[in-house]
């Protein structure tokens, strides 16, 4: 009996011994197949926080405020070329712990037309009345931000490989006003057609 129980321990052993292993292995190639990007390192002025100082081409960019109640303004990010690309509002006494996150891409309303347009360093301004760097007192004194934005791709994303059009041509725009047409049957009852 006592043969039987060492054969079924050691048998479990190498069963556990093994999934171990594989779990170990499959981890291992997760971490290489994964999305890779630059480590987080906050960038903070006043109030206003970042999530990195470095971003691949397709990364969100995380941005956090801890207002006093007193804050209140608007923040800006404009790209290399000084085009204004998001902004947003704050008011300290409405939400003083604000997250709000937007993600660069090709927009040809705000003139991001190519990658090139995108890749560069970025700046966000900070506007309004907001507590000066040693947070004891109000300032109306516009602040900046920056951040850069690499010419690199997540590795494996590919929604962003394909970037290499200009989405502002004249040939983009034609392209994309057909796509978001909307077709209706004819006959169809679903529009009025009038003479």
């Amino acid at each position: 009996m006592n043969k039987k129980v060492a054969i079924g321990v050691v048998v479990v052993i190498a069963i556990i011994i093994g999934i171990v292993a594989y779990q170990m292995e499959t981890e291992s190639n997760r971490m290489l197949e994964g999305h890779v990007t630059y480590p987080d390192n906050k960038q903070t002025v006043g109030s206003l926080t970042i999530n990195k100082e470095k971003y691949m081409i397709g990364e969100v960019i995380f941005i956090n405020m801890e207002l006093n109640p007193l804050e209140n303004g608007q923040v800006e990010f404009y790209n290399e070329d000084g085009n204004l690309y998001f902004k947003f509002k704050f008011n300290g006494s409405v939400d003083p712990s604000p997250n709000i996150y937007f993600r660069p891409l090709l927009e040809s309303r705000y003139s991001i037309c190519t990658v090139d347009d995108l890749v560069g360093t970025w700046t966000g301004k900070i506007s309004g009345v907001t507590l000066n760097d040693q947070r004891t007192g109000l300032t109306t004194e516009t602040r900046e931000i920056q951040f850069n934005i690499v010419n690199e791709i997540i590795a494996d994303d590919e929604r962003f490989e394909s970037w290499t059009k200009d989405v502002c041509s004249e040939e983009s725009l034609i392209e994309d006003a057909l796509d978001n047409r909307i077709e209706v049957p004819i006959g169809s009852g679903d529009v009025d057609v009038i003479p």
